[in-house]
């Protein structure tokens, strides 16, 4: 009763009916004969206090056997602080869904937008830039480097240079160089005649970029390794 704001005395003369904000008079009839058929319930509900608030109230309820007649002798516990915390919790929860659904569908958009720039590369490059490479009538050494060029601009939307270029091995410009010609296939005698560099630059610039990558004594060959990026 002092949850509610009654005094002992006042509470006696009020019926459940009157406080109650949830269930109807007949409600409470049948709520007070599921007591007494049990002997004993504990339920939440809703209940006015004197000046009119709703509280939230956990009510504990037995059947007090006295002879002659059953008494009900009730608790009211006010968690009205607490189903506020929980309906917070609740929003809170609704919210972190609602923005992770917001998040995935950014994401597919990402997602969208990054494969049509890939695709707008590849046909531009198929379209524009190989035709006229295709017509450059160049021989030797030169042809080696046009077919290079040919390879690269095939592979604009690979994430080969990405990657060689943010390992932790730190590989020099020239090194990166060596190793996308590695990667597609030229020999040591082509890289040489290409960078205008000897055959034994290329040897120790190839041993540099093993200990750098960390596949020394490894089985897999650089050009093995490289592919695999």
């Amino acid at each position: 009763h002092e949850n509610l704001g009654y005094t002992r005395e006042e509470f006696k003369n009020i019926r459940i009916a009157e406080i109650e904000a949830i269930e109807s008079q007949e409600d409470v009839m049948n709520h007070i004969k599921r007591i007494k058929s049990k002997g004993f319930d504990i339920f939440e509900t809703k209940q006015k206090t004197k000046n009119g608030k709703i509280r939230h109230v956990l009510v504990s309820a037995k059947v007090l056997a006295i002879p002659g007649k059953n008494l009900i002798s009730g608790f009211w516990h006010d968690i009205t602080e607490r189903k506020k915390s929980e309906e917070l919790l609740k929003e809170q929860k609704k919210a972190l869904e609602q923005k992770n659904i917001t998040l995935h569908e950014v994401l597919g958009s990402i997602e969208i937008e990054k494969k049509q720039i890939k695709d707008n590369i590849i046909a531009n490059a198929e379209n524009l830039i190989l035709p006229v490479i295709q017509k450059l009538k160049l021989k030797g050494e030169s042809q080696k480097y046009l077919q290079l060029l040919e390879n690269n601009i095939l592979e604009l939307t690979s994430s080969f240079g990405i990657k060689l270029t943010e390992r932790e091995a730190k590989l020099s410009s020239r090194e990166v160089e060596i190793c996308n010609m590695v990667k597609n296939g030229l020999a040591n005698k082509e890289m040489a005649s290409i960078l205008n560099i000897s055959h034994q630059t290329i040897e120790k610039h190839r041993a540099h970029i093993r200990k750098k990558l960390g596949i020394v004594n490894k089985r897999y060959n650089l050009s093995t390794f490289l592919n695999q990026l």
